[in-house]
């Protein structure tokens, strides 16, 4: 269960729900386009990651027990509980 979850807004609901579940890698342009559809012809992935990067940081700080990290994989996300 994550905790603090009524603290976020609905676009940071939106992005943590693109990233679930836990422990499993999500592609960076997969969450991209879960939360804003699909990406102009030329947006890059590293685009895309600098988008989504201040809300990961927000959803961080508002949520207890959990935190979006850098996947295992390449140009991947994924969320952990807090303290592995």
């Amino acid at each position: 269960m994550i905790k603090n979850r009524d603290k976020l807004t609905e676009h940071q609901e939106e992005v943590l729900n693109a990233v679930l579940p836990l422990d499993t890698d999500k592609p960076i342009r997969d969450i991209y386009m879960t939360v804003y559809g699909d990406p102009s012809d030329n947006m890059s992935v590293r685009n895309m990651q600098q988008k989504l990067a201040p809300t990961f940081k927000a959803i961080n700080e508002k949520i207890s027990n959990v935190k979006i990290i850098p996947g295992k994989l390449k140009q991947t996300y994924r969320v952990i509980r807090k303290g592995r």
